[in-house]
């Protein structure tokens, strides 16, 4: 069951992306980047699982997920990568060569802090507090004709 404010605050965020997302679905059909950055329970390892490494399985004991093959197992994606049994459009996707996976990607940034990397690969900075917004809205701003990127981008999260 979902919580009241979980509803309240999901129903406050699609208010607030709607103008966008109906500007959005009425451009052309141009190419789109979308970026989704995983952590906690559906992370790398959960939703494109290294099924083909040998250690696999005991490194994941009662967490991995059936190998490929099984009905409910892992999509295979290369021989050594799949993705996660419930994403079969993603799946779908990606053989049609409409879907790009890009595994483990870190900045150079190292500290004994988990939170301030977070910050750092999610921002696009070199350290934590570097800037005031995101990589991906100072790539919009120089993207020709990208002079108002507030107007199509949407970031959903917690803060921006």
């Amino acid at each position: 069951m979902i919580s009241r404010r979980r509803l309240l605050r999901s129903t406050a965020a699609l208010t607030v992306a709607w103008p966008s997302m109906r500007s959005l679905a009425a451009t052309q059909s141009a190419p789109r980047l979308v970026i989704v950055v995983l952590r906690g329970g559906m992370d790398g390892l959960a939703a494109v699982p290294a099924y083909g490494d040998r250690d696999y399985q005991k490194a994941r004991g009662n967490l991995a997920d059936p190998i490929p093959g099984d009905r409910s197992g892992i999509r295979d994606l290369d021989g050594f990568f799949g993705l996660h049994a419930s994403f079969n459009n993603l799946h779908d996707l990606y053989r049609q060569k409409e879907l790009a996976i890009v595994h483990a990607v870190a900045p150079p940034y190292r500290s004994r802090s988990h939170f301030d990397a977070q910050d750092v690969l999610e921002a696009g900075i070199a350290r934590p507090s570097a800037s005031t917004d995101g990589w991906l809205y100072r790539a919009l701003s120089v993207v020709p004709g990208g002079h108002a990127p507030e107007r199509y981008a949407i970031s959903v999260g917690g803060t921006v």
